[in-house]
């Protein structure tokens, strides 16, 4: 009988616990989670800032660099073309044609429309494509002749000058109207080239055509 009561009273007691037990897992599984939080720390937003600076600060002056560049090869490859055109001048005429400095002014840091001043540089069968940064000009004397291209591209007040410089059976040669008296030379720190298109100072360029 203490047996059979004993079993019994164990029965019940592993049920109320179950039941117990139960109970609590529904509650624990009843929480709320935490909402995870959304967006971003100050700390992040300013590492995020400043990677985006230091590339700024290396991006920037690179592409000003690229843009100078860009900007610098119009007077190599007009000066060529001018090149060419006052060969074939030559060889039909026995001379060099003049031009006069075409448009007036250089227009700085901003294209400008083609003016050619005097019309000579139209009789010599040369234009150039679409707006310039440069002006160009052609001085000759005899045998000899200059075509040079001045601008002011960074703005600074100080136009850097391309040129080329032929000179006559002699060896004798013209400083341009632009100023241009030789392609420079950084070897002998002079303007000493002659018949190559390049830059006519230390600080106008670099390469030659």
């Amino acid at each position: 009988m203490i047996s059979t009561s004993w079993r019994s009273f164990w029965r019940r007691r592993q049920r109320s616990d179950d039941r117990s037990m139960t109970a609590k897992s529904s509650e624990i599984l009843s929480v709320p989670r935490r909402r995870r939080r959304s967006g971003f720390t100050l700390i992040e937003l300013m590492i995020v800032l400043s990677i985006i600076g230091i590339l700024s600060a290396v991006a920037i002056p690179t592409l000003a660099r690229l843009q100078l560049r860009a900007s610098t090869a119009e007077a190599g490859s007009n000066l060529s073309a001018i090149r060419r055109a006052q060969g074939a001048w030559y060889a039909e005429q026995g001379s060099y044609l003049a031009a006069a400095p075409s448009p007036a002014t250089n227009g700085g840091a901003k294209r400008q429309p083609f003016v050619d001043v005097g019309g000579d540089f139209g009789v010599l069968g040369w234009s150039p494509e679409g707006t310039v940064f440069f002006n160009y000009a052609v001085t000759s004397a005899g045998g000899a002749y200059t075509a040079d291209a001045s601008a002011d591209l960074d703005d600074d007040g100080t136009p850097q000058v391309w040129g080329f410089v032929h000179p006559d059976l002699l060896g004798a040669t013209i400083v341009g109207a632009l100023s241009c008296a030789g392609v420079w030379d950084a070897a002998s720190s002079s303007p000493a080239i002659l018949d190559v298109v390049g830059p006519c100072g230390a600080n106008h360029g670099r390469g030659v055509l």
